[in-house]
């Protein structure tokens, strides 16, 4: 009787994990790197894909970065020897229409908050992108955990006041050991839901209406170049990454978000309108029912684009794709971050202060600095409400008077 051929051991289905150090260079992403088998590859026959959990940027030296990754490793190992080893592959999910079913509205005096919470974060989750909808996620979790730790978790959203928002704000502070910063956000978002929860006539009044922000030590990172700063990487960047310095061109000219650089595409450039056109998928929490916006093109700008030639290239090509050239692939999230900052190290002027976003500071700044009214700034920043402009600016350290209309920088 012929034997049955023997499996292959596990390690063919896993490469073990490895802490990349980057050469100890600690200037550099440290990140740990494994192997695991991947049902999908060489048409369905399987094979081995590389993977990478990249070290949280507060551990800063190396010993934190080494215990941080040897304990990854020993999860990692764990897993594997424990037969975990395939990744998760998403099945096609059969779409099934339910017949409709008439609406039935809950009464405000006996739904719990929770669930009326609930209710605006599908919402949320099904009209905004991933990110945005993982953030409103967030929050709610994170409000559940107070209503458990004080006792409150069957709260009816009618008794719901102000006092059990500042019992949210205090388990974050007190008890959770979270920045102020991170609290602000999570209110910010609180009252955001209840807005929601008001226009749909659940309740009358916002509890989280009055809760006040608060202080927050001014970040050293992200911060805007100086002159001598900008003048010096612009001259650095036009010898040595002439398409990443067209790049920031668009950050410090037209204060575009990088994540909103990644998805521009050529159509979004209209030069006989002399703007460029924000859709809902591209502008930062972008909505469905959001309209497009659009960004007046500066004349330094403008040369910029002129020089690219974009009418070489199909419409839906995106702006910045492989090589930071115009192309078919969107860019990967982090690779212009980690270019930008390669830069930085190259040319002796990183500082754990100076980042690609730090154009958008920059421009701003400059923009103020020769006479850019704070209308036009909120126009070309696409702020919905002047408020955000005039904290933006004064958290820029900018002192606020009046200016002219369109400036050049």
């Amino acid at each position: 009787m012929k034997r049955a051929p023997a499996p292959a051991p596990a390690s063919t289905f896993y490469r073990l994990p490895e802490l990349k150090t980057r050469k100890g260079d600690l200037t550099k992403h440290w990140y740990v790197e494994y192997y695991a088998w991947d049902t999908t590859l060489n048409q369905g026959a399987g094979g081995l894909a590389r993977q990478t959990k990249y070290c949280p940027a507060k551990y800063k030296t190396a010993d934190e970065r080494k215990r941080w990754g040897n304990s990854l490793i020993a999860t990692i190992t764990k897993l594997f020897e424990d037969g975990y080893y395939k990744l998760k592959v998403k099945e096609p999910v059969p779409i099934i229409i339910p017949p409709p079913t008439p609406i039935q509205r809950v009464s405000p005096d006996i739904i719990t908050a929770v669930a009326a919470l609930e209710l605006i974060v599908v919402i949320k989750e099904s009209a905004y992108r991933t990110r945005t909808g993982e953030s409103y996620r967030n929050v709610l979790r994170r409000f559940v955990d107070s209503l458990e730790h004080y006792g409150n978790a069957d709260l009816l959203l009618s008794q719901t006041t102000a006092r059990h928002i500042y019992e949210f704000s205090d388990y974050i502070i007190y008890h959770r050991k979270l920045s102020s910063r991170y609290r602000n956000n999570l209110i910010e978002g609180l009252r955001t839901i209840f807005d929601e929860l008001i226009d749909r006539e659940y309740i009358a009044k916002n509890p989280a209406a009055k809760v006040k922000s608060l202080p927050v030590q001014t970040s050293r990172k992200n911060l805007a170049f100086t002159h001598p700063q900008r003048s010096e990487f612009e001259t650095f960047l036009r010898q040595h990454d002439p398409t990443l310095f067209t790049y920031t061109r668009f950050i410090y000219q037209a204060f575009v978000r990088p994540v909103e650089l990644m998805r521009l595409q050529v159509r979004d450039i209209e030069l006989i309108e002399n703007r460029i056109a924000f859709p809902p998928s591209i502008s930062k929490g972008g909505s469905r029912k959001q309209f497009t916006e659009y960004v007046e093109i500066t004349p330094s700008l403008r040369q910029v684009i002129v020089e690219m030639n974009l009418d070489r290239f199909p419409p839906t090509h995106y702006l910045f794709s492989q090589n930071l050239l115009p192309g078919r692939q969107q860019i990967a999230r982090n690779r212009v971050s980690e270019r930008h900052h390669d830069a930085l190290v190259a040319a002796g002027m990183y500082n754990g202060e100076l980042t690609l976003y730090s154009w958008k500071h920059t421009g701003v700044v400059n923009a103020y600095k020769v006479g850019a009214s704070i209308d036009w700034l909120q126009r070309h920043l696409r702020h919905s409400d002047m408020r955000d402009t005039v904290i933006y600016l004064k958290s820029l350290g900018l002192m606020l008077e009046k200016k002219s209309i369109a400036p050049s920088w």
